[in-house]
Parts: structure tokens; C-alpha cells; sequence
């Protein structure tokens, strides 16, 4: 693998806002970290710091995804630890495409849980427990992709729009299975960067997920649906 200077990764974080300082064993921010994380940060080099981390994840969580899984392992480059004002993240890191930048994931502290928003009960127990006790909030720097969302700030696509009791003119899916699915009771979960949104329902049967795309919904197995929007990070490979 390339090497990846992460005092470059954090220089474009911290120009995006976030004001990352890196935790270093022994230091006053080593005892603000989660104690399941601290083994990362005492690891003697990169391979042990990745391998520290992953250990962390619900195997189940892993089997849900298995193509990301698979890329994810052979891609990640590092994994360390660095706090903010107000909270502590790992920073994942993986080789990007050829020529591309690396691949940047946050993962937050499973302790910022709060209240589960409405609807967090339709996500599959895998995601629940990765939420609950590895990160709550595993994505992209712009905490929406790739990944999934912080579930303080996990909200409906109504929500999303300032119309929390629905959009109108909202076009509700007519599911043979379902019914009709209304803006309001579609949970957005993550995102692939763009336009398209996972998203969780009521209305859904369990283990079922709606693919928003510009107004258009289509739903899917949630596993390979979530599966198939996290490798897409991967895309040029």
C-alpha cells in the first residue's frame, strides 16, 4: 500500500472544521477515549492499529456487508485515535483509487448514543449493535455517507426537507408489500455522497430498506442494499 500522511488527512479535515488533536499514550486525551480504543493507540504500527480496531466490530455487523468487508480490510491504510472539544473519533483511513486521495472514514464514540431517533428499532440488530456499542456514527467526514449516520442527527426525509409532517406533493411509493410509504416515516440512514438515501421504515417488512433517489423509492434486502452503497466509496477499483 501507498503510504498516507496523515498530517495531511487531518491539515484538510481541520481546513473542512474540524479541529482534530491526536491522542498519544500517556497524554490527558488518552484517558478521554473509550477504554476499548485504547489498545489502538498503544499498538506499535499501522497493521496493529488497523487490526486493534476492527476487533472492535460485531461480526455480525461484517457479515452484513461482506463486499465492503473485503475491501475495507485490504484497503485500510491506518487507524488512530484524535479528540475535539467535545468529542473522540478513529479515524480510518484507506488507500484511495489510483491517483485519487485516501479514503477517510470517522468513527465516534459509541458513548454519544443519546435518545435513538423514531424508527431506529427498523434498522437491522447488526447495524443497532454497531451503533450502540462501536461507533455511534461510523461515515465519511460530512457525517452522512457511506457509512452510518450519527443517530442524533438521524432524521426523516420529511425532516430533512422542513416539513416534518410530510413534503408536499410527496409522491408515496406504492408497495404491493407495504402500502404507501410517507416522507415522514422514511428514516434516512446514510448516503452515497449524492442523491441517493438508505433509508429505514415502519412500513417495511424487517430487514427490508428503501433507496430514495430524487423522489423515486425502490426497496431492497437492507444487508446488500447497504452493502452495495458502501462499496461504491470503492468504485475505481
Amino acid at each position: 500500500m501507498a503510504p498516507v500522511d496523515f498530517a495531511d488527512v487531518v491539515a484538510g479535515l481541520v481546513r473542512d472544521g474540524w479541529p482534530l488533536h491526536p491522542v498519544e499514550a500517556g497524554s490527558a486525551e488518552f484517558a478521554r477515549l473509550p477504554e476499548p480504543w485504547r489498545p489502538i493507540v498503544t499498538a506499535p504500527d499501522p497493521e496493529a492499529r488497523s487490526t486493534a480496531a476492527l476487533a472492535l466490530w460485531n461480526r455480525d455487523l461484517l457479515d452484513l456487508i461482506p463486499h465492503f468487508t473485503e475491501l475495507f480490510r485490504t484497503h485500510l491504510v491506518d487507524v488512530r485515535a484524535y479528540v475535539s472539544a467535545d468529542t473522540a473519533i478513529l479515524l480510518y483511513v484507506a488507500e484511495g483509487p489510483p491517483g485519487e486521495d485516501p479514503l477517510v472514514w470517522f468513527g465516534r464514540d459509541p458513548r454519544e448514543f443519546g435518545p435513538p431517533p423514531a424508527f431506529f428499532d427498523r434498522l437491522p440488530a447488526p447495524a443497532r449493535t454497531f451503533i450502540g456499542e462501536v461507533h455511534a456514527g461510523f461515515t465519511a467526514p460530512d457525517q452522512e455517507s457511506f457509512g452510518l449516520i450519527p443517530p442524533g442527527i438521524m432524521r426523516t426525509i420529511a425532516a430533512i426537507a422542513d416539513c416534518p409532517d410530510g413534503i408536499p406533493g410527496w409522491a408515496e411509493a406504492d408497495f404491493a408489500e407495504t402500502g404507501r410509504i410517507a416522507s415522514n416515516r422514511l428514516l434516512r440512514v446514510t448516503t452515497d455522497g449524492g442523491n441517493l438515501m438508505l433509508c429505514v421504515s415502519p412500513d417495511l417488512p424487517a430487514g427490508r430498506a428503501a433507496l430514495v433517489y430524487e423522489g423515486d423509492v425502490e426497496t431492497r434486502e437492507f444487508g446488500p442494499a447497504f452493502d452495495a452503497l458502501m462499496i461504491s466509496a470503492f468504485d475505481e477499483y
